[in-house]
Protein backbone atom coordinates (compact mmCIF):
# COMPACT_ATOMS: atom_id res chain seq x y z
CA UNK A 1 0.00 0.00 0.00
CA UNK A 2 2.93 2.61 1.14
CA UNK A 3 4.69 2.23 -2.15
CA UNK A 4 1.59 2.19 -4.55
CA UNK A 5 0.48 5.67 -2.48
CA UNK A 6 3.93 7.03 -3.07
CA UNK A 7 3.26 6.68 -6.79
CA UNK A 8 -0.55 7.77 -6.84
CA UNK A 9 0.37 11.11 -4.99
CA UNK A 10 2.28 12.84 -7.52
CA UNK A 11 -0.36 11.68 -10.30
CA UNK A 12 -3.01 12.90 -8.20
CA UNK A 13 -1.21 16.08 -7.30
CA UNK A 14 -1.03 16.82 -11.05
CA UNK A 15 -3.84 15.67 -12.17
CA UNK A 16 -6.09 17.85 -9.58
CA UNK A 17 -3.86 20.48 -8.04
CA UNK A 18 -1.51 19.99 -5.48
CA UNK A 19 -3.55 22.32 -2.63
CA UNK A 20 -6.40 19.84 -3.37
CA UNK A 21 -4.51 16.57 -2.48
CA UNK A 22 -4.34 16.70 1.96
CA UNK A 23 -1.93 14.35 3.52
CA UNK A 24 -0.82 16.58 6.21
CA UNK A 25 -1.17 15.48 10.25
CA UNK A 26 -3.64 18.82 10.43
CA UNK A 27 -5.33 18.49 7.45
CA UNK A 28 -6.34 15.39 7.63
CA UNK A 29 -7.38 15.42 11.20
CA UNK A 30 -10.79 16.69 10.28
CA UNK A 31 -11.31 13.75 8.31
CA UNK A 32 -10.36 11.54 10.80
CA UNK A 33 -12.57 13.39 13.65
CA UNK A 34 -16.33 11.20 14.22
CA UNK A 35 -19.04 11.04 16.80
CA UNK A 36 -18.90 7.44 16.62
CA UNK A 37 -15.53 6.96 18.45
CA UNK A 38 -14.10 5.06 15.79
CA UNK A 39 -9.98 5.24 15.02
CA UNK A 40 -9.20 4.96 11.57
CA UNK A 41 -5.67 5.46 9.57
CA UNK A 42 -6.25 8.05 6.60
CA UNK A 43 -3.29 8.03 4.85
CA UNK A 44 -4.56 11.07 2.32
CA UNK A 45 -7.73 13.09 1.23
CA UNK A 46 -8.32 14.24 -2.26
CA UNK A 47 -10.72 17.09 -3.38
CA UNK A 48 -11.70 16.92 -6.67
CA UNK A 49 -13.61 19.95 -8.47
CA UNK A 50 -15.33 18.34 -11.20
CA UNK A 51 -16.12 14.76 -12.98
CA UNK A 52 -13.16 14.92 -14.69
CA UNK A 53 -11.65 15.37 -11.35
CA UNK A 54 -13.29 12.21 -10.22
CA UNK A 55 -12.22 10.21 -14.12
CA UNK A 56 -8.43 11.09 -13.25
CA UNK A 57 -8.70 10.12 -9.50
CA UNK A 58 -9.73 6.77 -10.20
CA UNK A 59 -7.86 5.87 -13.40
CA UNK A 60 -4.52 6.71 -11.00
CA UNK A 61 -6.13 4.30 -8.42
CA UNK A 62 -6.43 1.69 -10.78
CA UNK A 63 -2.99 2.24 -12.25
CA UNK A 64 -1.48 1.90 -8.53
CA UNK A 65 -4.14 -0.25 -7.07
CA UNK A 66 -4.95 2.56 -4.03
CA UNK A 67 -8.38 2.05 -2.56
CA UNK A 68 -10.46 5.22 -1.98
CA UNK A 69 -13.77 6.44 -0.21
CA UNK A 70 -15.92 8.96 -1.48
CA UNK A 71 -18.02 11.13 0.55
CA UNK A 72 -20.16 13.79 0.01
CA UNK A 73 -19.79 16.49 2.71
CA UNK A 74 -18.67 13.85 5.95
CA UNK A 75 -22.24 14.28 7.48
CA UNK A 76 -22.95 10.88 8.25
CA UNK A 77 -23.29 11.15 12.07
CA UNK A 78 -23.25 8.60 14.09
CA UNK A 79 -22.81 6.23 11.66
CA UNK A 80 -19.09 6.67 10.82
CA UNK A 81 -19.23 10.57 9.58
CA UNK A 82 -16.29 10.65 7.79
CA UNK A 83 -14.08 7.67 8.17
CA UNK A 84 -13.95 4.78 5.86
CA UNK A 85 -14.68 1.17 6.62
CA UNK A 86 -10.99 -0.09 7.08
CA UNK A 87 -7.49 1.38 7.64
CA UNK A 88 -5.41 2.51 4.34
CA UNK A 89 -8.45 4.04 1.93
CA UNK A 90 -7.89 7.45 0.71
CA UNK A 91 -10.69 9.34 0.91
CA UNK A 92 -12.32 11.62 -1.88
CA UNK A 93 -14.38 14.30 -0.17
CA UNK A 94 -16.48 15.41 -2.75
CA UNK A 95 -17.65 18.75 -0.67
CA UNK A 96 -16.26 21.11 -3.80
CA UNK A 97 -18.54 19.85 -6.83
CA UNK A 98 -21.15 21.82 -4.95
CA UNK A 99 -23.08 23.14 -8.41
CA UNK A 100 -26.32 23.47 -9.12
CA UNK A 101 -26.75 22.46 -12.00
CA UNK A 102 -30.22 22.66 -12.99
CA UNK A 103 -33.98 23.52 -11.29
CA UNK A 104 -36.98 22.45 -13.20
CA UNK A 105 -40.18 24.59 -11.37
CA UNK A 106 -42.76 22.84 -13.84
CA UNK A 107 -41.48 19.38 -12.99
CA UNK A 108 -40.30 19.89 -9.61
CA UNK A 109 -36.78 18.43 -9.73
CA UNK A 110 -33.08 20.00 -9.66
CA UNK A 111 -30.14 18.30 -11.12
CA UNK A 112 -27.20 18.84 -8.19
CA UNK A 113 -23.92 17.95 -7.87
CA UNK A 114 -22.65 15.76 -4.21
CA UNK A 115 -21.81 18.43 -2.45
CA UNK A 116 -24.63 20.33 -2.92
CA UNK A 117 -26.46 20.60 1.02
CA UNK A 118 -30.42 20.75 1.39
CA UNK A 119 -29.72 23.96 3.14
CA UNK A 120 -27.75 24.86 0.52
CA UNK A 121 -30.81 23.87 -2.43
CA UNK A 122 -33.18 25.48 0.05
CA UNK A 123 -31.31 28.84 -0.27
CA UNK A 124 -31.53 28.48 -3.77
CA UNK A 125 -35.18 28.14 -4.11
CA UNK A 126 -36.15 31.15 -2.06
CA UNK A 127 -33.71 33.17 -3.83
CA UNK A 128 -35.24 32.73 -6.84
CA UNK A 129 -38.70 33.17 -5.43
CA UNK A 130 -39.84 29.39 -6.78
CA UNK A 131 -42.77 27.80 -5.36
CA UNK A 132 -41.00 24.55 -4.59
CA UNK A 133 -39.48 22.74 -1.30
CA UNK A 134 -36.99 20.41 -0.41
CA UNK A 135 -38.80 16.79 1.17
CA UNK A 136 -35.60 17.63 4.00
CA UNK A 137 -34.31 15.92 6.80
CA UNK A 138 -33.34 17.04 10.52
CA UNK A 139 -29.89 16.20 9.84
CA UNK A 140 -28.78 19.54 9.60
CA UNK A 141 -28.25 22.14 6.73
CA UNK A 142 -25.07 21.21 5.81
CA UNK A 143 -26.13 17.50 4.20
CA UNK A 144 -25.77 16.21 1.30
CA UNK A 145 -29.09 15.45 -0.95
CA UNK A 146 -27.51 12.74 -2.79
CA UNK A 147 -24.98 11.34 0.27
CA UNK A 148 -28.30 11.27 2.08
CA UNK A 149 -30.21 9.61 -0.59
CA UNK A 150 -28.12 6.87 -1.43
CA UNK A 151 -27.84 6.04 2.08
CA UNK A 152 -31.70 5.84 1.38
CA UNK A 153 -32.28 8.32 4.30
CA UNK A 154 -35.72 9.34 5.18
CA UNK A 155 -37.22 12.70 5.11
CA UNK A 156 -40.16 15.00 6.71
CA UNK A 157 -42.43 14.31 3.47
CA UNK A 158 -41.58 10.74 2.21
CA UNK A 159 -38.62 8.64 2.25
CA UNK A 160 -35.71 9.54 0.00
CA UNK A 161 -34.79 5.61 -1.57
CA UNK A 162 -35.51 5.38 -5.08
CA UNK A 163 -35.57 8.62 -5.94
CA UNK A 164 -32.35 10.11 -7.41
CA UNK A 165 -32.72 10.54 -11.29
CA UNK A 166 -30.31 10.35 -14.69
CA UNK A 167 -26.84 9.35 -12.17
CA UNK A 168 -23.71 10.66 -13.49
CA UNK A 169 -21.17 7.62 -12.14
CA UNK A 170 -17.57 7.38 -12.39
CA UNK A 171 -17.42 3.45 -12.29
CA UNK A 172 -14.03 1.77 -10.33
CA UNK A 173 -13.52 0.43 -13.91
CA UNK A 174 -12.80 4.01 -14.89
CA UNK A 175 -15.99 4.03 -17.17
CA UNK A 176 -18.57 7.00 -17.05
CA UNK A 177 -21.62 6.08 -16.70
CA UNK A 178 -25.16 7.38 -16.59
CA UNK A 179 -28.36 6.02 -15.68
CA UNK A 180 -32.23 5.90 -16.84
CA UNK A 181 -32.66 8.27 -20.19
CA UNK A 182 -29.68 9.89 -18.85
CA UNK A 183 -27.24 8.04 -21.46
CA UNK A 184 -29.44 8.92 -24.77
CA UNK A 185 -28.65 12.24 -26.13
CA UNK A 186 -31.57 14.40 -26.43
CA UNK A 187 -33.82 12.85 -23.67
CA UNK A 188 -36.43 14.95 -22.58
CA UNK A 189 -37.60 13.13 -20.00
CA UNK A 190 -34.36 11.98 -18.08
CA UNK A 191 -35.61 13.49 -14.58
CA UNK A 192 -39.13 12.51 -15.16
CA UNK A 193 -38.74 8.66 -15.51
CA UNK A 194 -35.90 7.85 -13.40
CA UNK A 195 -36.32 4.07 -14.83
CA UNK A 196 -35.08 4.51 -18.71
CA UNK A 197 -35.63 1.60 -21.21
CA UNK A 198 -33.96 -1.44 -20.29
CA UNK A 199 -32.61 -2.93 -17.01
CA UNK A 200 -32.39 -0.27 -14.65
CA UNK A 201 -28.89 0.17 -13.22
CA UNK A 202 -29.73 3.11 -10.66
CA UNK A 203 -30.13 0.71 -7.58
CA UNK A 204 -26.82 -0.44 -7.77
CA UNK A 205 -25.12 2.30 -6.65
CA UNK A 206 -27.66 3.17 -3.33
CA UNK A 207 -25.57 1.40 -0.55
CA UNK A 208 -22.54 0.14 -2.51
CA UNK A 209 -19.17 0.68 -3.58
CA UNK A 210 -19.23 0.24 -7.33
CA UNK A 211 -18.38 3.95 -8.41
CA UNK A 212 -18.82 7.19 -7.33
CA UNK A 213 -22.03 9.64 -7.86
CA UNK A 214 -21.08 12.94 -9.33
CA UNK A 215 -24.15 14.50 -10.38
CA UNK A 216 -28.28 13.44 -10.23
CA UNK A 217 -31.73 14.80 -10.41
CA UNK A 218 -33.40 15.09 -7.10
CA UNK A 219 -37.18 15.55 -6.28
CA UNK A 220 -39.19 18.44 -5.39
CA UNK A 221 -42.37 19.44 -3.97
CA UNK A 222 -44.42 21.80 -5.29
CA UNK A 223 -45.03 24.44 -2.04
CA UNK A 224 -48.97 24.15 -0.85
CA UNK A 225 -51.53 27.33 -0.09
CA UNK A 226 -51.15 26.24 3.32
CA UNK A 227 -48.75 24.60 5.62
CA UNK A 228 -49.43 23.20 8.94
CA UNK A 229 -47.16 20.76 11.47
CA UNK A 230 -49.25 18.72 13.76
CA UNK A 231 -47.95 17.93 17.41
CA UNK A 232 -49.43 15.15 19.17
CA UNK A 233 -48.14 14.13 22.65
CA UNK A 234 -49.23 10.81 25.43
CA UNK A 235 -48.73 10.64 29.01
CA UNK A 236 -48.73 7.56 29.43
CA UNK A 237 -46.07 4.74 28.32
CA UNK A 238 -48.97 2.34 27.80
CA UNK A 239 -50.76 4.54 25.61
CA UNK A 240 -47.49 4.22 23.14
CA UNK A 241 -49.55 0.67 20.62
CA UNK A 242 -52.37 3.10 20.69
CA UNK A 243 -50.90 5.68 19.66
CA UNK A 244 -48.73 3.76 16.86
CA UNK A 245 -51.94 2.38 15.70
CA UNK A 246 -53.89 5.22 15.49
CA UNK A 247 -51.73 7.33 13.53
CA UNK A 248 -50.88 4.34 11.34
CA UNK A 249 -54.85 4.18 10.53
CA UNK A 250 -54.75 8.09 9.69
CA UNK A 251 -51.80 7.07 7.73
CA UNK A 252 -53.96 4.67 5.66
CA UNK A 253 -56.91 6.47 4.97
CA UNK A 254 -54.22 9.44 3.74
CA UNK A 255 -55.47 11.72 6.48
CA UNK A 256 -51.75 12.20 7.33
CA UNK A 257 -49.95 12.09 3.39
CA UNK A 258 -46.12 12.51 4.99
CA UNK A 259 -43.82 10.82 7.76
CA UNK A 260 -44.58 10.96 11.37
CA UNK A 261 -42.23 11.17 13.23
CA UNK A 262 -42.57 9.80 16.95
CA UNK A 263 -40.27 10.34 19.58
CA UNK A 264 -39.73 9.14 23.03
CA UNK A 265 -39.50 11.90 26.08
CA UNK A 266 -35.57 11.28 26.06
CA UNK A 267 -35.92 12.32 22.24
CA UNK A 268 -38.35 15.17 22.74
CA UNK A 269 -35.72 16.39 25.96
CA UNK A 270 -32.73 16.60 23.04
CA UNK A 271 -34.71 18.36 20.51
CA UNK A 272 -36.18 20.99 22.27
CA UNK A 273 -33.86 20.69 25.67
CA UNK A 274 -30.80 22.52 23.85
CA UNK A 275 -32.83 25.50 22.55
CA UNK A 276 -34.62 26.41 26.42
CA UNK A 277 -30.85 25.73 28.29
CA UNK A 278 -29.58 28.17 26.16
CA UNK A 279 -32.26 30.56 27.26
CA UNK A 280 -32.23 29.69 30.66
CA UNK A 281 -28.36 30.17 30.69
CA UNK A 282 -29.06 33.22 29.91
CA UNK A 283 -31.42 34.11 32.90
CA UNK A 284 -28.21 33.30 34.71
CA UNK A 285 -29.34 29.39 35.52
CA UNK A 286 -26.21 27.15 36.68
CA UNK A 287 -25.20 24.91 33.98
CA UNK A 288 -25.13 21.69 36.83
CA UNK A 289 -29.10 22.52 37.65
CA UNK A 290 -30.00 23.45 33.17
CA UNK A 291 -30.64 19.47 32.79
CA UNK A 292 -33.40 19.40 35.77
CA UNK A 293 -34.86 22.51 35.12
CA UNK A 294 -35.51 21.38 31.24
CA UNK A 295 -36.90 18.67 32.21
CA UNK A 296 -39.66 19.77 34.27
CA UNK A 297 -39.97 23.14 31.90
CA UNK A 298 -40.93 20.40 29.38
CA UNK A 299 -43.46 18.04 31.85
CA UNK A 300 -45.14 21.38 32.35
CA UNK A 301 -45.62 22.47 28.81
CA UNK A 302 -47.49 19.11 28.18
CA UNK A 303 -44.42 17.33 26.05
CA UNK A 304 -45.51 14.00 26.86
CA UNK A 305 -43.81 10.34 26.89
CA UNK A 306 -44.17 10.26 23.21
CA UNK A 307 -44.76 13.18 20.52
CA UNK A 308 -45.46 13.02 17.25
CA UNK A 309 -45.19 15.86 14.62
CA UNK A 310 -45.94 15.67 10.67
CA UNK A 311 -46.92 18.02 8.23
CA UNK A 312 -50.25 18.79 6.57
CA UNK A 313 -50.43 20.66 3.60
CA UNK A 314 -52.73 21.44 0.89
CA UNK A 315 -55.37 24.62 0.00
CA UNK A 316 -56.68 25.56 3.10
CA UNK A 317 -59.82 23.68 2.88
CA UNK A 318 -57.97 20.18 2.47
CA UNK A 319 -56.06 21.44 5.55
CA UNK A 320 -59.58 22.17 7.55
CA UNK A 321 -60.78 18.64 6.93
CA UNK A 322 -57.27 16.98 7.62
CA UNK A 323 -57.43 18.89 10.38
CA UNK A 324 -60.94 17.55 11.78
CA UNK A 325 -60.63 14.11 10.43
CA UNK A 326 -57.01 13.54 12.74
CA UNK A 327 -58.87 15.58 15.30
CA UNK A 328 -61.80 13.18 15.12
CA UNK A 329 -59.50 10.06 14.90
CA UNK A 330 -57.31 10.97 18.08
CA UNK A 331 -60.35 12.61 20.48
CA UNK A 332 -59.57 11.55 23.99
CA UNK A 333 -56.30 9.92 23.60
CA UNK A 334 -53.70 12.96 24.18
CA UNK A 335 -53.06 15.98 23.65
CA UNK A 336 -53.19 17.64 19.72
CA UNK A 337 -52.05 20.84 18.61
CA UNK A 338 -51.73 22.54 15.17
CA UNK A 339 -48.86 25.01 14.60
CA UNK A 340 -49.21 27.41 11.70
CA UNK A 341 -47.56 30.33 10.49
CA UNK A 342 -50.41 32.19 12.17
CA UNK A 343 -50.28 30.46 15.35
CA UNK A 344 -46.49 30.89 16.12
CA UNK A 345 -46.72 34.63 14.95
CA UNK A 346 -49.60 34.89 17.56
CA UNK A 347 -48.07 33.14 20.33
CA UNK A 348 -44.71 35.86 19.92
CA UNK A 349 -47.19 38.58 20.45
CA UNK A 350 -48.37 37.06 23.21
CA UNK A 351 -44.83 36.08 24.86
CA UNK A 352 -43.83 39.66 24.12
CA UNK A 353 -47.24 41.20 25.97
CA UNK A 354 -46.51 38.69 28.92
CA UNK A 355 -42.92 38.46 29.10
CA UNK A 356 -42.47 40.51 32.66
CA UNK A 357 -45.23 37.40 34.07
CA UNK A 358 -44.61 34.02 34.91
CA UNK A 359 -46.57 32.72 32.70
CA UNK A 360 -44.81 34.53 29.70
CA UNK A 361 -41.01 33.79 31.13
CA UNK A 362 -41.70 30.21 30.75
CA UNK A 363 -43.39 30.52 27.47
CA UNK A 364 -40.65 32.89 26.19
CA UNK A 365 -38.49 29.67 26.78
CA UNK A 366 -40.49 27.38 24.45
CA UNK A 367 -41.71 29.30 22.01
CA UNK A 368 -38.50 29.88 20.36
CA UNK A 369 -38.02 26.39 20.20
CA UNK A 370 -40.93 25.48 18.29
CA UNK A 371 -39.84 27.37 15.01
CA UNK A 372 -37.47 25.16 13.73
CA UNK A 373 -39.72 22.39 13.89
CA UNK A 374 -42.26 23.69 12.21
CA UNK A 375 -39.83 24.45 9.76
CA UNK A 376 -38.96 21.13 9.02
CA UNK A 377 -42.68 20.06 8.71
CA UNK A 378 -43.08 22.77 5.92
CA UNK A 379 -39.59 22.15 3.98
CA UNK A 380 -36.91 24.37 5.94
CA UNK A 381 -33.63 22.66 6.54
CA UNK A 382 -32.24 23.68 10.44
CA UNK A 383 -28.96 23.08 12.01
CA UNK A 384 -31.47 23.27 15.52
CA UNK A 385 -31.42 19.37 16.42
CA UNK A 386 -27.63 19.48 15.68
CA UNK A 387 -27.05 20.89 19.27
CA UNK A 388 -29.00 18.02 20.58
CA UNK A 389 -26.08 16.40 20.05
CA UNK A 390 -23.75 17.85 22.67
CA UNK A 391 -26.89 18.54 25.31
CA UNK A 392 -26.96 14.68 25.26
CA UNK A 393 -24.37 14.94 27.70
CA UNK A 394 -25.81 17.97 29.40
CA UNK A 395 -23.67 20.27 27.69
CA UNK A 396 -23.94 23.53 25.09
CA UNK A 397 -22.08 23.90 22.15
CA UNK A 398 -19.06 25.60 22.92
CA UNK A 399 -20.18 27.55 18.97
CA UNK A 400 -23.26 27.53 17.33
CA UNK A 401 -21.35 26.47 13.89
CA UNK A 402 -19.34 24.05 15.67
CA UNK A 403 -18.75 20.59 13.89
CA UNK A 404 -20.35 18.15 15.85
CA UNK A 405 -17.74 15.49 14.84
CA UNK A 406 -14.83 17.81 17.08
CA UNK A 407 -16.68 18.52 20.21
CA UNK A 408 -15.68 15.22 22.44
CA UNK A 409 -19.20 13.72 22.83
CA UNK A 410 -20.24 10.22 21.39
CA UNK A 411 -23.30 8.72 19.57
CA UNK A 412 -24.03 5.48 17.58
CA UNK A 413 -27.28 4.55 15.56
CA UNK A 414 -29.66 1.66 15.48
CA UNK A 415 -32.13 1.94 12.75
CA UNK A 416 -33.91 -1.61 12.35
CA UNK A 417 -37.35 -1.45 10.06
CA UNK A 418 -40.15 -3.03 11.57
CA UNK A 419 -44.04 -3.73 10.60
CA UNK A 420 -46.40 -0.90 11.54
CA UNK A 421 -47.92 -2.58 14.27
CA UNK A 422 -48.08 -0.81 17.79
CA UNK A 423 -47.58 -4.02 19.83
CA UNK A 424 -43.89 -4.80 18.07
CA UNK A 425 -43.27 -1.02 18.27
CA UNK A 426 -43.75 -1.11 21.98
CA UNK A 427 -41.94 -4.54 22.39
CA UNK A 428 -38.76 -2.83 20.55
CA UNK A 429 -39.20 -0.11 22.77
CA UNK A 430 -39.14 -2.41 25.54
CA UNK A 431 -36.07 -4.74 24.41
CA UNK A 432 -33.75 -1.30 23.79
CA UNK A 433 -34.46 0.16 27.41
CA UNK A 434 -33.46 -3.25 28.68
CA UNK A 435 -30.35 -3.57 26.56
CA UNK A 436 -29.46 -0.22 26.67
CA UNK A 437 -29.97 -0.04 30.46
CA UNK A 438 -27.89 -2.90 31.10
CA UNK A 439 -24.51 -1.61 30.34
CA UNK A 440 -25.69 2.26 31.68
CA UNK A 441 -27.43 4.53 28.85
CA UNK A 442 -30.82 6.13 28.20
CA UNK A 443 -32.44 5.32 24.70
CA UNK A 444 -33.60 8.11 22.40
CA UNK A 445 -36.06 6.93 20.03
CA UNK A 446 -37.84 8.01 16.86
CA UNK A 447 -40.70 6.03 14.84
CA UNK A 448 -40.86 7.29 11.41
CA UNK A 449 -43.94 6.48 10.10
CA UNK A 450 -42.78 5.89 6.44
CA UNK A 451 -46.23 4.93 4.97
CA UNK A 452 -48.87 2.81 6.28
CA UNK A 453 -46.92 -0.51 6.34
CA UNK A 454 -43.36 0.34 8.03
CA UNK A 455 -41.66 2.04 10.77
CA UNK A 456 -38.42 2.85 11.00
CA UNK A 457 -36.78 3.09 14.27
CA UNK A 458 -33.98 5.96 14.98
CA UNK A 459 -32.74 4.39 18.34
CA UNK A 460 -29.40 6.08 19.43
CA UNK A 461 -27.32 6.63 22.90
CA UNK A 462 -24.80 9.14 23.80
CA UNK A 463 -21.36 8.82 25.52
CA UNK A 464 -18.53 10.12 26.27
CA UNK A 465 -16.02 10.00 23.31
CA UNK A 466 -12.83 11.71 25.21
CA UNK A 467 -13.19 8.22 27.50
CA UNK A 468 -11.63 5.00 25.86
CA UNK A 469 -13.88 2.62 28.74
CA UNK A 470 -17.16 4.49 27.91
CA UNK A 471 -16.45 4.10 24.06
CA UNK A 472 -16.24 0.55 24.41
CA UNK A 473 -19.20 0.39 26.81
CA UNK A 474 -21.16 2.57 24.06
CA UNK A 475 -20.21 -0.16 20.68
CA UNK A 476 -20.65 -3.05 22.86
CA UNK A 477 -24.44 -1.88 23.92
CA UNK A 478 -24.84 -0.30 20.38
CA UNK A 479 -23.79 -4.01 19.19
CA UNK A 480 -26.18 -6.19 21.40
CA UNK A 481 -29.16 -4.05 20.45
CA UNK A 482 -28.30 -4.53 16.95
CA UNK A 483 -27.77 -8.59 17.30
CA UNK A 484 -30.94 -8.14 19.32
CA UNK A 485 -33.13 -7.07 16.74
CA UNK A 486 -31.07 -9.22 13.75
CA UNK A 487 -32.95 -12.34 15.78
CA UNK A 488 -36.03 -11.29 16.15
CA UNK A 489 -36.54 -10.15 12.21
CA UNK A 490 -36.32 -6.39 12.52
CA UNK A 491 -33.50 -5.83 10.14
CA UNK A 492 -31.35 -2.51 10.01
CA UNK A 493 -31.59 -0.54 6.87
CA UNK A 494 -28.99 1.27 7.47
CA UNK A 495 -25.53 0.49 9.56
CA UNK A 496 -22.50 2.28 10.74
CA UNK A 497 -19.68 1.45 9.28
CA UNK A 498 -18.13 -0.47 12.34
CA UNK A 499 -21.56 -2.93 11.49
CA UNK A 500 -20.75 -3.64 7.69
CA UNK A 501 -19.33 -7.12 8.77
CA UNK A 502 -22.52 -8.01 10.62
CA UNK A 503 -24.98 -7.67 7.76
CA UNK A 504 -22.92 -9.63 5.22
CA UNK A 505 -23.22 -12.82 5.04
CA UNK A 506 -20.64 -15.13 2.91
CA UNK A 507 -22.61 -17.80 2.39
CA UNK A 508 -26.14 -15.86 1.51
CA UNK A 509 -26.52 -15.76 -2.64
CA UNK A 510 -27.67 -12.38 -2.21
CA UNK A 511 -24.27 -10.68 -0.88
CA UNK A 512 -22.62 -13.17 -3.64
CA UNK A 513 -24.26 -11.73 -6.04
CA UNK A 514 -22.85 -8.38 -5.28
CA UNK A 515 -19.49 -9.53 -4.70
CA UNK A 516 -19.53 -10.64 -8.72
CA UNK A 517 -21.14 -7.38 -9.54
CA UNK A 518 -17.98 -5.73 -8.18
CA UNK A 519 -16.08 -7.83 -10.64
CA UNK A 520 -17.43 -6.42 -13.42
CA UNK A 521 -17.52 -2.88 -12.23
CA UNK A 522 -14.31 -2.32 -9.98
CA UNK A 523 -12.26 -5.59 -10.64
CA UNK A 524 -9.66 -3.76 -8.79
CA UNK A 525 -11.30 -3.44 -5.81
CA UNK A 526 -10.87 0.35 -5.05
CA UNK A 527 -13.61 2.25 -4.29
CA UNK A 528 -14.84 1.51 -0.44
CA UNK A 529 -13.65 -1.96 0.45
CA UNK A 530 -15.51 -3.42 2.73
CA UNK A 531 -18.87 -0.90 2.61
CA UNK A 532 -21.50 -3.17 1.64
CA UNK A 533 -19.68 -5.69 -0.22
CA UNK A 534 -17.77 -9.03 0.71
CA UNK A 535 -14.78 -7.07 -0.98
Amino acid sequence: MESSLVQALPLWAAAIGAEHVLTSERDLKPYLANVSGLRRQIPAVLRPGSTADVLEIVRVANQCRTPLYPISTGRNLGLGSRVPVSDGQVVIDLGRMNRILEVNAGHYYAVVEPGVTQGQLADHLAAKGLPLIVNVTGAGRNTSLIGNTLERGIGYFATRADTLTAMEVVLGNGRLLRTGFGHIDGAKTAHIYRHGIGPDLSGLFSQSNYGVVTSAGVPLLPKREHHVAAVFSIVDERQLPQCVDALGALRARDVIQTVVHLGNRNRTHLAMGASVAERLAARGVATSDLQRQVRELLALEGFGVWSAVWGIMGTRAQVRVAQRETARALRGQGRLIFLSEKVLSVARAVVAVTRFTAWGKRKALIVPGLAPYFGLATGTPTDEPLKSLNWALGVLASRPDQDPDSEGWGMLYCLPFIPLDGALAQELVMLTNQIYGRFGFEAYVTFNMVDQRALEAVINLAFDAKSGEHVARAHEASHALHEACVARGWMPYRVGVQEMGSVIDPADEFWKTVRDLKQVLDPNRIIAPGRYNLV
